[in-house]
């Protein structure tokens, strides 16, 4: 398997990764990736999750479809995904970098893809997503789930507004409140992070679009998925509520 992105990183991760990977699908606060997934069920259907970690999502897209194709760049994720959905013999598990390798088991009716196209880099998140793509049968759906670069920015409104009620003076409570790149003006435009040290890409909901349509994919539904505050901070106190953080998820189908 060609080298494309950090496979050794993913494999560090792999027995911390309850603690160190937002569990999109637990943390879904209105529950609509389950709702969607369900919701596109069907028991004569291909299924496939590409970048699927330890199989936080296999046992329901097990329970829907005939077939799933698990695909992950880490062989430690692989080998935790195997043994935690054991139960489950129509998940098939498949080593790949998605970015590099397009070999694909075969095109599914339905792929999701759940915050996996992180990667600073347009070429590698390209080659991502033109595998995801290239294994989706005609017409087939795609739930892809990816961070949000309004709701990175709106955070750091948050935050600052948070320092000012404690009454940390505005110059400070701004320095303090926003994200190095918010502060350095750089990466940030081009929708770059940084979270816990790790540069990571951040998007526009518009600019998905548009990065599916360049793909053949046409938008047929977007929605956000909403975390708790304690996904972003410690410590939460008690007046900051909604509107949450989120993530924002697309349902495309394949033209």
């Amino acid at each position: 398997m060609k080298g494309g992105m950090n496979q050794a990183y993913w494999d560090d991760i792999a027995v911390r990764y309850d603690e160190e990977i937002l569990d999109a699908v637990k943390n879904d606060k209105n529950g609509v990736i389950k709702q969607s997934i369900r919701g596109h069920a069907d028991k004569t259907h291909l299924a496939a999750d590409f970048g699927c970690g330890i199989g936080k999502t296999l046992p329901l897209l097990s329970r829907c479809f005939s077939i799933v194709d698990a695909y992950d760049l880490s062989g430690k994720n692989l080998e935790l995904a195997r043994w935690k959905c054991r139960r489950f013999p129509n998940v098939r598990y498949h080593h790949r970098d998605l970015s590099t390798d397009d070999r694909i088991s075969g095109k599914v009716d339905f792929a999701i893809s759940i915050n996996v196209l992180l990667a600073p880099s347009p070429e590698t998140r390209s080659g991502i997503l033109r595998t995801i793509c290239d294994g989706l049968l005609p017409r087939g759906i795609l739930l892809l789930v990816a961070p949000s670069l309004e709701s990175a920015l709106y955070s750091d409104f948050r935050l600052l507004e948070w320092n000012l009620r404690e009454g940390v003076d505005y110059d400070d409570a701004r320095r303090e409140g926003l994200t190095a790149d918010s502060k350095n003006g750089g990466a940030v435009a081009n929708g770059i992070v940084t979270l816990d040290g790790v540069a990571t890409k951040h998007y526009l909901r518009e600019e998905l679009h548009v990065t599916l349509r360049s793909m053949g994919l046409e938008t047929i539904e977007t929605h956000k998925v909403e975390y708790a505050w304690s996904t972003e901070f410690d410590e939460v106190p008690a007046w900051l509520k909604g509107p949450y953080p989120w993530d924002w998820m697309v349902l495309a189908q394949k033209r």
